[in-house]
């Protein structure tokens, strides 16, 4: 199930996606057979952004990184050391699904708050829908 999240007015935000890693090291397993195998092929044909640009670098010597580059010009890195395959595809697809905004603090002025509180009390998801048979039998305790 892939999403739109990653889209501003119907345009894919990610431009670039780089695959970093070591032809050598341990931490670096993970990408690579991500990258000999055929579901990273998978993972670029099934996404929907069709202008998804997809490198791959070795980088011998560092830790394997996942650089995400946005339209916007943001640049994101993501250490994906000792990970496995699926948890480094999960990473591909936040990346994709970032618009590529910087990441910001939520303060407490962001929330709308009522000046008074509702007449019905607060919401709550504790509401139990009651039978055909319930409201009947609950309509006669009423004497209605």
């Amino acid at each position: 199930t892939q999403s739109t999240w990653g889209m501003i007015k119907g345009v894919w935000q990610l431009k670039t996606l780089t695959l970093r890693y070591c032809e050598h090291g341990g931490s670096s397993k993970g990408l690579r057979e991500l990258i000999n195998s055929p579901a990273l092929e998978a993972f670029v044909n099934g996404n929907r952004n069709d202008k998804l640009e997809v490198k791959v670098e070795p980088h011998n010597g560092k830790h394997p990184t996942i650089v995400g580059t946005y339209l916007n010009g943001r640049v994101r890195d993501v250490c994906v050391r000792n990970q496995n395959p699926d948890e480094i595809k999960e990473v591909c697809q936040t990346l994709c699904d970032n618009r590529g905004h910087k990441v910001r603090k939520l303060r407490n002025t962001d929330f709308h708050v009522p000046a008074r509180a509702p007449l019905q009390g607060p919401w709550t998801s504790n509401v139990r829908i009651l039978s055909e048979q319930e409201y009947t039998q609950y309509l006669h305790g009423l004497n209605v």
